[in-house]
């Protein structure tokens, strides 16, 4: 049965093929030579009508954040203004110190590099000027550490004197301030006149002074130390005519510090001494190191 029927399904196609050949072919006609060439057109073409650029509006100002360059943090004063300046002087003889060193300190942690190295002229005055106003790091308002010392010509004399250090110095940048140095003569015995209290560090054992002591008054809601100016003979004393000196005030002051020097720091116990009662209104203060 299937073999009928692909019989039938042959023939039919064969069928088919036939009438297809047997269709006549239609006649392609020639192009018309009513044509006209593209020269030959003579109808205008349109102009292109130039339309106008839209304007574009400028942005309005908004209520939204300016994420402008931010505002700096610490005000300045203006280029190669005065911010800080003073004398140093010799704390026995209170004459000037003719090129003198002296060197600050930025305390902040963030911008603890920053130094600045200074010299004294001849009449021992220092001073520290504004950086110019095109410099991206001026000196900034803050705590600073300032140190100082005699010049290189008294080299061979500086076992007289101590290096000055005075720690929590605040500076406005936007400002002009003064701030004086003693650096203390070790071969003075008695306070200077204007001593606002001073007295002898010594062995609590013995009796015998204590070279060259440190000693620090710290004082109530304040942050930093101050210290004293010492000798060899365990002489200490702080001064009004020191600038670092100069803002202690008894009813300030909250304890005292008081340490050996280095060489001498395996054989005393440090002192942490309260500001006590008996102390008010004296002058002098005298504290006393427990050996080890």
């Amino acid at each position: 049965m299937r073999l009928l029927y692909f019989f039938i399904f042959f023939a039919a196609l064969l069928l088919f093929g036939a009438q297809c050949a047997s269709a006549p072919v239609s006649e392609i006609s020639a192009p018309s030579d009513n044509i006209s060439s593209p020269e030959d057109i003579s109808a205008p073409v349109a102009d292109i009508e130039t339309l106008p650029v839209p304007s574009v509006a400028e942005p309005q100002p908004t209520n939204a954040t300016n994420f402008s360059s931010p505002q700096p943090i610490i005000q300045r004063s203006r280029a190669n203004d005065v911010i800080l300046f003073g004398y140093v002087r010799d704390s026995k003889t209170n004459q000037p110190f003719a090129n003198a060193f002296v060197n600050l300190y930025f305390e902040e942690e963030y911008l603890s590099r920053i130094s600045v190295p200074l010299r004294t002229d001849a009449s021992g005055r220092y001073e520290l000027k504004q950086l110019p106003s095109n410099d991206p790091f001026p000196y900034p308002s803050g705590r600073y550490t300032i140190w100082a010392a005699p010049p290189n010509e008294l080299e061979l004399e500086r076992v007289n004197y101590q290096t000055y250090s005075a720690e929590g110095v605040v500076i406005d940048a936007s400002k002009t301030q003064q701030f004086d140095i003693l650096i203390f003569n070790t071969t003075m015995t008695e306070p200077m006149p204007d001593a606002i209290f001073y007295g002898h560090v010594t062995d609590a054992a013995s009796g015998a002074p204590i070279p060259d002591p440190m000693v620090y008054v710290y004082l109530k809601n304040k942050i930093g130390n101050i210290r004293a100016d010492a000798n060899a003979g365990g002489f200490y004393q702080f001064v009004a005519s020191n600038s670092a000196h100069r803002t202690i005030t008894q009813s300030q002051i909250d304890f005292f510090w008081i340490a050996p020097p280095p060489s001498l720091a395996n054989q005393y116990q440090i002192l942490n001494q309260p500001f006590t009662a008996d102390m008010a209104g004296k002058r002098e203060i005298d504290f006393y190191l427990e050996p080890k």
